[in-house]
């Protein structure tokens, strides 16, 4: 019996550590609904791990829609050819078609998952936070990361509607494990249905100011109107 144990206690750090290896780099998803971590996967995934770091480095992914949600199965970011407004074209052409990268990691709650077309090596930049377990997927579609912290961020996402309370990237953050480790993460909370879209507040902003302008100009009227001759 202490033979099995001792040989329990020897092999338990290689059984622990038989998951897929992790990249050096996290992913910080910033959402309306709260705020993700993810681990990429460099191995299993080395062209997706390193295009996904290139769209997150030049911003590609910030502002993205989850335009798809299926409870218990998948909350997918839209592809670059939907955004609104359109990329500029020098984003556009950082945008390339990944090839398949099939891997033996099972498609469950929080992998992320890479979305394509018919064509099997047509992936761009649209991917999918699995809500579930999919094992039809496997091998089908490239699993190339994970979420590590703040997974419960899902099921806010998972409760919202596109189109109309949707959710969405705000930002996407690339920190190191160190930095992960001191970063304090926003809960996960219901997206904002109050908030004010963003071309409200530029309306408001421009008639606060040409309102402002007009009373600064009326007001210099009557300063001068209140003015005359001056008797000893």
């Amino acid at each position: 019996m202490k033979i099995i144990k001792f040989i329990f206690v020897l092999l338990f750090p290689i059984l622990a550590s038989s998951g897929p290896a992790l990249s050096e780099n996290y992913l910080i998803f910033h959402t309306n609904c709260g705020d993700m971590a993810a681990a990429l996967y460099p191995e299993a995934a080395p062209r997706h791990t390193d295009q996904i770091l290139k769209l997150a480095r030049l911003g590609i992914l910030d502002g993205a829609r989850f335009f798809r949600i299926v409870p218990g199965f998948v909350a997918q970011i839209e592809n670059v050819d939907t955004r609104k407004p359109p990329l500029a074209q020098s984003l556009r052409d950082a945008v390339i078609k990944i090839p398949a990268e099939f891997n033996d990691i099972p498609h469950r709650r929080g992998i992320l998952s890479m979305a394509r077309f018919d064509d099997i090596n047509s992936a761009e930049t649209s991917f999918s936070f699995l809500l579930g377990e999919a094992p039809h997927l496997d091998r089908n579609y490239t699993v190339f990361g994970e979420v590590v912290r703040n997974i419960e961020v899902l099921k806010e996402i998972e409760k919202t509607v596109p189109g109309k309370n949707e959710a969405r990237l705000e930002k996407v953050e690339i920190v190191t494990k160190e930095q992960l480790d001191k970063m304090t993460l926003v809960s996960a909370h219901p997206p904002d249905a109050t908030a004010i879209p963003q071309f409200f507040i530029v309306i408001i902003a421009t008639l606060l100011a040409g309102y402002a302008v007009v009373v600064s100009v009326q007001a210099a009227w009557q300063a001068k109107k209140g003015k005359g001759p001056v008797s000893n």
